[in-house]
């Protein structure tokens, strides 16, 4: 249920689309990303909250999560 309500969530906030998922990764593309630091800031904190693997073992801290989110139309989620 968590999965599904941050999908939907991203959905009409992003224009997040699920591409792909498989046992512990989700892979979404998005129509939108966002255009402010501020807002890149808010939506990495977001995912970590719903991933902390995506920054906790892969990017290293929000403010990159940050960054990436600015310049990809890609997300990709996964848990150990």
């Amino acid at each position: 249920v968590w999965h599904v309500a941050a999908i939907r969530y991203w959905r009409e906030r992003w224009g997040a689309r699920l591409i792909g998922i498989s046992h512990g990764v989700l892979e979404l593309r998005v129509e939108r990303r966002p255009k402010t630091r501020d807002a890149a800031i808010a939506l990495a904190q977001e995912q970590y909250v719903y991933c902390a693997d995506i920054v906790d073992q892969g990017v290293g801290d929000i403010a990159t999560l940050a960054h990436y989110l600015m310049v990809s139309d890609w997300w990709y989620f996964w848990w150990d």
